[in-house]
């Protein structure tokens, strides 16, 4: 009995499935390239992806040179994070129209996710030969600069896009980022509150405004230090902080001397940041004022392994060796940092001369 009620129930879901396919088919079998477009956006704009795919790719079968069904196809492919496809469909529009802005666009995007930053570049700039004042590439070019640190061409790249919409608050926020990371502090602080005045109550440019008052803070008084102190605490309340706010919550308790609860929250940031640089060089910095120096010496080995290039690592060593007084480790550490803040120094220097040559052209 049960083997016939099974062969009954596949019988059944056949004739369904059957049923289905041919409604479909006789629905749409009379249906040109363009209402088979508009059934197709529908389906996309229900976030039917598939359907949708298949609507678009039906209606380019009917009509191969359909221009917008072969775009949308594209924009389909880039919803479902199918890159290849999508470069396929926008690279096809770009042989019969080679100055469509819409393609080159979205294939600079693709590149840039896929941090083909060159290629990005490369279409971004097509665009500009054409469009000189387009805000978004403008934008996006600035943002594939910075993202290969050529910060003086991002810069130069964010002014122009704000003097094509001044208020765009991820541009200030973006050359605030770029101030910072070379010790701009003021700079990088108005930028940051041009981006809040714009953008209020976003919460990383409010922690970013905190990062800058930070590092110009001498923590001179018990107060002061305090103050900083419940600044983050504060802050600790709003909703998307960025994973490396426990970092910065640790730094300036232990830069007030609660080293106790400085690590304690390093601890956590290290569940949360395994590969950051700076928690080990924090955790070192800590374990350091604790004289735990075989602990220190292995957090801020770590950290000088992932990131390399950063001097504050070699400088927090040399003073874990001068206490352990291994002399000849604590020179070669110390010479190390000396050299990265030198050369830092000489690229700021010649960034600088470049830039100022440039003006006076």
């Amino acid at each position: 009995m049960a083997p016939f009620l099974f062969i009954i129930y596949c019988l059944i879901t056949f004739l369904v499935l059957a049923a289905g396919a041919l409604y479909w088919y006789f629905t749409n079998i009379d249906l040109n390239h363009e209402d088979l477009y508009e059934k197709a956006m529908v389906a996309l704009q229900k976030n039917d992806l598939e359907k949708a795919k298949e609507l678009f790719l039906i209606s380019l079968e009917d009509n191969p040179k359909f221009k917008e069904a072969k775009y949308k196809l594209g924009m389909t492919f880039v919803k479902m994070k199918d890159y290849d496809s999508a470069k396929k469909c926008f690279k096809e529009i770009l042989e019969t129209e080679p100055d469509d802005f819409h393609a080159q666009y979205n294939l600079g995007l693709i590149d840039f996710k896929a941090k083909d930053y060159d290629s990005a570049k490369s279409w971004f700039n097509r665009i500009l030969d054409t469009e000189p004042r387009d805000f978004n590439t403008l934008f996006n070019l600035a943002l594939t600069h910075q993202m290969q640190k050529s910060y003086e061409d991002a810069r130069e790249f964010y002014e122009k896009a704000l003097q094509e919409n001044a208020k765009d608050a991820d541009s200030y926020f973006n050359l605030g980022l770029i101030a910072f990371e070379h010790n701009e502090y003021e700079e990088a602080l108005s930028f940051f509150e041009k981006a809040n005045n714009i953008s209020f109550g976003r919460t990383d440019i409010m922690f970013s405004i905190l990062r800058c008052q930070d590092e110009m803070c001498q923590y001179e008084t018990e107060e002061i230090g305090q103050t900083m102190v419940n600044q983050y605490v504060k802050l600790s309340a709003y909703p998307d902080l960025p994973l490396e706010f426990d970092v910065f919550l640790a730094r300036v308790y232990a830069k007030t001397g609660k080293i106790d609860k400085a690590l304690e929250i390093i601890n956590r940031a290290l569940l949360s940041s395994p590969d950051d640089a700076l928690v080990y060089r924090i955790l070192g910095l800590i374990k350091l004022v604790k004289n735990e120096l075989k602990d220190a010496k292995k957090a801020l080995l770590k950290s000088i392994g992932l990131d390399k290039e950063n001097p504050e690592g070699y400088n927090i060593l040399s003073y874990v060796f001068l206490q352990q007084d291994n002399n000849v480790e604590y020179i070669t550490y110390k010479t190390k940092y000396k050299e990265l803040i030198a050369e830092k120094i000489e690229k700021a220097e010649n960034a600088e001369k470049i830039k100022s040559a440039l003006s006076a052209l």
